[in-house]
């Protein structure tokens, strides 16, 4: 009787261990790096005449980005090096006309500070206060003929510093100047997505020029989801090219539509249409940008085709 009793358990413990090996290797839990994006713009420039745009993005096995690539009249590039780490070491761009050289510090793996080298150079100091992270730079202000202090302020969740709830700037932040005259705030769904996006920007009447943008979002994998520890402003001059005017989404899942409004009550937004692979990653995306005219029926300003490749 014992035999047999051990015989059953030994059975259900090979079955229990044969399913798990094929839950394993079920597609729906398959994870994949994305290697390379291609994009085609097509849009409208001066005198509302039609023209078009080829870019691509690069990316190493660890899912980060290696270069990318935008070609219209001229070409304009980044390429992305990483140290032993794995840590963003630098980067080189060009916008066709001027190239620049980013360097970046650490310590203990934590950013501490960056360098610009260009057609305008500077340096960038990283500062840590519990979950806030602040940077400060030296800049020559020209219509005074002086040398001025700039100081944004990154709120964090945590001390993570990954979540970003708002970021403000400060120029002449030496003189005390404690009105930022550049102001951002986020608000996340349960997946990290943003739903989210206020920012404000001074104007010369002391008043803020307002715009909110709201997202909508898939239930499928987002193949720029954010790699763990890595820091906000690594993310931003490497997905985001060094732009700050449009958020980076590393959440969970996918952008459906994107809808602004500002003060003067211009409505704008961006629509998302994607085709999956059996691992519910997108392959192809159309993102077509519109914006509201007077007649009521959206204006579309332009489109992206952009076509995804797996590791």
């Amino acid at each position: 009787m014992k035999q047999l009793f051990f015989l059953l358990v030994f059975s259900v413990l090979v079955v229990a261990c044969k399913n798990e090996s094929v839950d394993n290797d079920n597609p729906e839990t398959q994870e994949l790096i994305l290697k390379q994006i291609d994009y085609i713009y097509e849009g409208f420039g001066l005198n509302n005449e039609p023209f078009y745009e080829n870019r691509t993005e690069n990316f190493n096995e660890l899912g980060q980005p290696i270069s990318y690539s935008s070609e219209v009249t001229i070409l304009s590039w980044y390429n992305f090096y990483y140290n032993g780490n794995h840590i963003l070491d630098s980067i080189r761009s060009s916008d066709g006309h001027h190239q620049s050289y980013n360097k970046y510090n650490y310590q203990n793996n934590k950013l501490i500070g960056y360098q610009v080298y260009g057609l305008q150079s500077y340096e960038v100091d990283l500062f840590y206060i519990d979950n806030i992270m602040y940077t400060s730079n030296e800049y020559y202000y020209e219509p005074e003929d002086e040398m001025r202090i700039r100081r944004t302020n990154y709120i964090f969740s945590d001390q993570t510093h990954e979540v970003l709830l708002e970021r403000e700037s400060f120029d002449d932040y030496g003189n005390n100047n404690s009105t930022p005259f550049f102001k951002q705030t986020y608000q996340y769904d349960p997946n990290g997505n943003l739903i989210l996006f206020n920012e404000y920007q001074l104007q010369t009447d002391g008043n803020y020029f307002n715009s909110t943008k709201e997202y909508t979002y898939d239930n499928k994998k987002n193949p720029l989801r954010s790699l763990s520890g890595t820091n906000y402003i690594i993310i931003t001059h490497t997905l985001g090219k060094g732009s700050y005017s449009e958020p980076v989404f590393t959440g969970k899942n996918n952008v459906l539509s994107m809808t602004s409004i500002n003060s003067s009550n211009v409505t704008f937004s961006k629509t998302f249409e994607y085709q999956y692979n059996e691992f519910d990653y997108p392959t192809n995306i159309i993102e077509t940008w519109s914006i509201d005219n007077t007649q009521g029926e959206p204006e579309v300003l332009q489109n992206y085709y952009r076509t995804l490749t797996y590791y």
